[in-house]
């Protein structure tokens, strides 16, 4: 099966290096031209469904990418942002004021401060989901959702656990993955 995975397009709080985790944020008008634009290069590809992220920054995006086709949006719990804890709608450069050790975070899966989703608890629910995934019958699979989802997936897909960083998606940035049962 062959699956995309889309980033949402760009909110206010992601111009601004503001952490978002599980709040409902809306993309701006800047995410929304790069909505228009992952749907123009998408244009000739077809979906049998799509899994979103029920957060609405998630939802809006796919909603501008399927605009004009007929396919079913499945919302799945499992594609949320991680939690950022009592950092949710605060700089990026607070929490690392605050002594939290980005990396560590993305190296050991049980570290959390702060009230921060440990990442571990992040890839059990997107391995869970891509695991589940695999017992489907589908050809092609959309799947929108958020930055740190997307370096667990491009994980899951490539073996690749160096710098989170460098496997980060940008905003409606989208990648390709051959999903093997």
């Amino acid at each position: 099966m062959k699956v995309s995975f889309l980033r949402h397009g760009q909110t206010q709080a992601n111009a601004e290096r503001v952490l978002q985790g599980m709040v409902d944020t809306s993309i701006n008008d800047r995410g929304k031209e790069q909505a228009r634009a992952a749907a123009q290069q998408m244009k000739d590809l077809s979906f049998d469904c799509v899994y979103c992220s029920p957060l609405l920054r998630a939802c809006q995006t796919a909603e501008i990418v399927l605009q004009g086709k007929d396919v079913p949006i499945h919302y799945d719990q499992r594609l949320r942002e991680r939690s950022f804890g009592e950092f949710e709608l605060r700089p990026f450069s607070e929490l690392m004021d605050a002594g939290y050790d980005w990396e560590r975070s993305y190296q050991d899966d049980d570290y959390s401060l702060f009230g921060i989703e440990p990442l571990g608890s992040v890839r059990e629910r997107i391995y869970e989901f891509l695991d589940e995934l695999k017992r489907k019958d589908h050809r092609h699979v959309l799947i929108v959702s958020h930055g740190a989802v997307s370096m667990l997936f491009r994980q899951y897909f490539l073996g690749e656990h160096t710098n989170w960083s460098e496997h980060r998606l940008e905003n409606c940035q989208f990648l390709d993955f051959e999903l093997q049962e």
